[in-house]
């Protein structure tokens, strides 16, 4: 019986727990998230914070000083890398746009 999902193949884990291998991968991603990034990977009610959509949120941070901003869906997170986090190349994408 897994701890977190009742019956179903099992294995022990270190902390003396049952637990199935959805739970185990679980709980190592959650583990590689807080060892990485220092904060756990967003829950399933979690939102992209610019369009809100909840596909394959990703971790933003900012590259140069390596600070958390929030959770972004892929497709958010790559648009900013793609213009490099600059704002005013983002502010023309905008005038360009609004033409």
């Amino acid at each position: 019986m897994c701890s977190n999902c009742g019956p179903v193949k099992i294995g022990k884990v270190r902390t003396g727990f049952w637990r199935c291998r959805k739970a185990l991968n679980e709980a190592e991603r959650i583990g590689e998230y807080r060892r990485k990034w220092g904060v756990a990977p967003p829950g399933a009610d979690k939102k992209c914070e610019i369009c809100a959509g909840t596909i394959k949120l990703a971790y933003d941070h900012s590259h140069k000083s390596g600070v958390f901003r929030g959770w972004l869906c892929m497709k958010c997170n790559t648009a900013l890398g793609l213009i490099n986090d600059d704002v005013k190349l983002l502010k023309k994408m905008v005038v360009y746009l609004e033409e």
